[in-house]
Parts: C-alpha cells; sequence; structure tokens
C-alpha cells in the first residue's frame, strides 16, 4: 500500500499521534510525527515535502504553536495548519486564525472532525464504506449485530451519553458537558466517509 498523502503531527501526546497513525494508514494516509515545535522546525523541510495536513497538538498556552505557524506561512507554506486545543475558546480560536491555522479543533472531536475535514480536503480519497449490517458471534456465544451509525441513531446516541456517570462523560470527551451539543452529536452520526 503506497501513501496517497501525508499528516504531519507535532504533538507530545504519543497516544493521539499512534491512535491517528493506526486509522489515517487504513486510508491510505501517511503519518509522520514530532513531540515538539523544535524538532519539526529541525526538520522543515523534508518533513513538508509532499504534506498535505499539519496537526499541531497545542502546548500550554500555545506559546510555540503560534510562531511556528506564522513561520510555516511567511515561509510560503500553504498546506492546511490545524491545532488541536484542550477546549475550544473564542480567544484562542481567534489568535489561531490570525496566526495562519486553518482551524482549531477540541482534542476530545479531533477524531470525526479530521475525517469530515480530510473528506472536504481530499475529495474522493476517502471511499464510503456499504453500510451492511453484519453479525458477529462474541466469545460467550452472544450474537451482536454491527453497522455503520447514521442520522437516525442521534436520539439514541444522546440518551446514551446522557445516561453516562459526569466520570464517564469527562473520560470519554474530556470535558464536562452533559448533553452532547447539536452540531456534535449531528456530526457523529452523520459519517461523512
Amino acid at each position: 500500500m503506497v501513501a496517497l498523502k501525508t499528516v504531519c503531527i507535532v504533538d507530545p501526546d504519543d497516544t493521539i499521534t499512534r491512535a491517528m497513525a493506526t486509522l489515517l494508514r487504513r486510508y491510505d494516509i501517511e503519518v509522520r510525527s514530532w513531540r515538539d515545535a523544535a524538532s519539526f522546525r529541525a526538520a522543515l523541510d523534508s518533513a513538508t515535502g509532499g504534506a498535505f495536513c499539519l496537526l499541531i497538538g497545542l502546548e500550554p498556552l500555545a506559546q510555540a504553536s503560534f510562531p511556528l505557524v506564522r513561520e510555516l506561512r511567511q515561509r510560503g507554506f500553504r498546506f492546511p495548519v490545524i491545532l488541536l486545543a484542550t477546549g475550544d475558546g473564542e480567544a484562542i480560536r481567534e489568535a489561531a486564525l490570525g496566526a495562519g491555522a486553518t482551524d482549531v479543533v477540541d482534542k476530545a472531536l479531533v477524531y470525526p472532525y479530521l475525517f469530515s475535514r480530510l473528506n472536504r480536503l481530499l475529495p474522493g480519497s476517502v471511499t464510503t464504506p456499504e453500510n451492511i449490517p453484519s453479525t458477529v458471534a462474541l466469545r460467550d456465544g452472544t450474537r451482536v449485530r454491527a453497522r455503520i451509525i447514521d442520522p437516525g441513531d442521534a436520539d439514541m446516541h444522546q440518551d446514551f451519553v446522557t445516561a453516562l456517570s459526569a466520570e464517564s462523560r469527562y473520560l470519554r470527551f474530556f470535558s464536562g458537558l452533559r448533553a452532547l451539543p447539536p452540531a456534535f452529536l449531528k456530526e457523529l452520526t452523520s459519517p461523512d466517509f
């Protein structure tokens, strides 16, 4: 399998980087990663050859992220730069967009956002799987039917989330939300492959 595109990730969180790499490889997208802005800067010219997207995990107060985005724009790199934040404050968003970022995304929402955004940036590169339900048998013999989520599942999904304990919601979404915001619920139940 030959990678069609490359996503560069600058984030100290190896868990996010590994998870994204595993997910994106299924779509023939290569992932290159660096733990900090300084390491990325050192490899800047070779790192961005063929890159089509850069994801940057915001460091505390974004001190190192905004100068990197400005530098990329000043050096003529025009690929999308998406900053991953822990919280979606308007001040951070405005500063990031002012520095030249394409978008700012809450890390808790990165996976649904990522595929939606990649599909818009690379039309036709990610194929839509058939939504044919399949039945599998678990170890204990229980049969489970699995299918891709669809918009008709929104109420059921919202009920599931609101029934979780506050701790479980925090561990799943890294925030104190009590219910999924309508836009996020729509994003989760309307896969955009």
